[in-house]
């Protein structure tokens, strides 16, 4: 007899992850800029092509809050349908604190980030640590 399939988005995600087409990890805040954050500030979670380039590949948008948070970026969170992370080798994951709410840096902005990681990483690990100037 077979089983009756699991919820295909779970499916899929755990299947995508298998092979290598994500990123997921933890994010941070360092406590000495905690005074700084407030709850309903907004926290981007994106991922960049380690080449250099400064479109995202894939983004996350959530709020303060929720820190330390877990995350996935994949090609569910794509920018564009046209550049997958599965496609890339290697990328770097930005985080940063916004209290305008904009996709922008603005000095102010408190921001973490990642050496260049394989697509595939899982439990990497971000504080957000450094102030944008």
């Amino acid at each position: 007899a077979t089983q009756a399939p699991k919820s295909v988005s779970v499916a899929s995600e755990v299947a995508g992850f298998n092979q290598g087409k994500g990123i997921a990890g933890r994010v941070a805040l360092d406590p000495q800029w905690q005074s700084q954050v407030a709850a309903t500030d907004t926290v981007f979670i994106y991922a960049l092509p380690a080449n250099g380039e400064r479109m995202p590949l894939a983004i996350k948008r959530s709020n303060a809050g929720s820190l330390p948070m877990d995350f996935v970026l994949d090609d569910a969170s794509a920018m564009d349908a046209n550049r997958k992370l599965s496609a890339e080798d290697k990328v770097i994951i930005k985080v940063r604190i916004s209290k305008s709410g904009e996709a922008m840096p603005r000095p102010g902005d408190l921001t973490g980030i990642s050496a260049p990681v394989p697509v595939g990483t899982q439990h990497l690990s971000i504080t957000i640590n450094e102030q944008v100037k």
